[in-house]
């Protein structure tokens, strides 16, 4: 009796510790997969989503296991969405903890995109800041989007997506200028991109706000009368050139965003203006001018009469 007393002691402690090494094994990530990886919660992934991900990603040799771990150890939450840094993760019980509460692990990347740059130029810092920044893919998403990808400084992490980044940029426009659109009642959304070609113009043609404001009114005084806007920063955007550097051949230019030939505003704004020129355009310092160059030195000066302007072109430009 007592021999068939051990005998079954020992098949059940057998069996414990083989269940043991089994649920060990089970739920242990990998020794490949600890070095240190990034992984990918999207925004409304299920937990079974986010099992099959870790499956064919290899964290686990099992599919649906992490769904089970997570529901048992963190009955209250759920998958919060982002990127995880996976460094020194040994199990899935670490790993549905760091879900569950949104420890990413990650350090994020300041980025800063200075106001005035174009949606190239954005797409280029960006490839510069972050190490998995594809630029072809950014510049596919935001083509259509000049003028509308806020110029400000941003945290994000090494491997987020180009779609996510967008999305953020697009977010911070829709807050900071949405608010300044409200704050000045401007609900139309066609006037609203009206004011966002002109701004892009105005942040381009001076860095001061008094100076940005009388241009913004300078020109609506063109706009007014039916004049071509002539201003020479479109060409930045449709050869590259500054006023400097402009031929009698450029000028002639048939781009639709060349304001010499074509009056009215240019099809799309020309660059990500900023909060202040915006609010340039929105508030215009009234005057009667209707010329305006600016010096190698930075100065404006204005002029309301063709003979002026070409005075104080003599003067301050040539």
């Amino acid at each position: 009796m007592i021999f068939f007393r051990y005998t079954a002691m020992r098949l059940y402690i057998s069996i414990v510790a083989s269940l043991i090494l089994a649920v060990t094994l089970i739920v242990l990530l990998p020794m490949h997969k600890r070095g240190g990886y990034f992984f990918v919660v999207n925004n409304g992934d299920s937990l079974t989503t986010v099992s099959n991900k870790l499956y064919k990603n290899g964290y686990t040799n099992f599919p649906f296991v992490f769904k089970y771990v997570f529901k048992i150890t963190e009955p209250a939450s759920t998958a919060k969405s982002g990127t995880y840094y996976l460094k020194d993760v040994t199990s899935l019980f670490q790993l549905s903890h760091r879900i569950a509460t949104a420890d990413f692990q990650v350090e994020l990347m300041k980025v800063t995109i200075p106001e005035g740059q174009n949606v190239f130029q954005t797409a280029e810092i960006l490839k510069d800041k972050l190490p998995n920044f594809d630029e072809d893919t950014f510049l596919d998403i935001s083509k259509n989007s000049e003028g509308f990808l806020f110029p400000d400084t941003y945290l994000f992490s090494p491997n987020q997506s180009e779609q996510e980044i967008y999305d953020v940029m697009i977010e911070t426009y829709n807050k900071k200028v949405g608010d300044l659109f409200d704050t000045y009642d401007v609900k139309d959304e066609i006037k609203r991109y009206k004011i966002l070609i002109l701004a892009s113009i105005v942040e381009e043609e001076a860095s001061k706000f008094e100076d940005r404001k009388m241009i913004a009114g300078v020109l609506n005084n063109r706009l007014k009368i039916d004049m071509p806007l002539q201003v020479d920063v479109t060409f930045q955007y449709i050869n590259g050139k500054n006023s400097y550097q402009l031929t009698t051949e450029d000028l002639k230019n048939d781009s639709p965003y060349n304001t010499y030939v074509n009056k009215g505003l240019p099809p799309t704004p020309i660059s990500n203006p900023s909060l202040d020129a915006i609010t340039a355009v929105l508030d215009p310092e009234e005057s009667d001018y209707l010329y305006f160059l600016s010096s190698k030195s930075g100065v404006i000066y204005y002029a309301q009469t063709f003979e002026q302007h070409k005075e104080n072109k003599r003067k301050y430009y040539d």
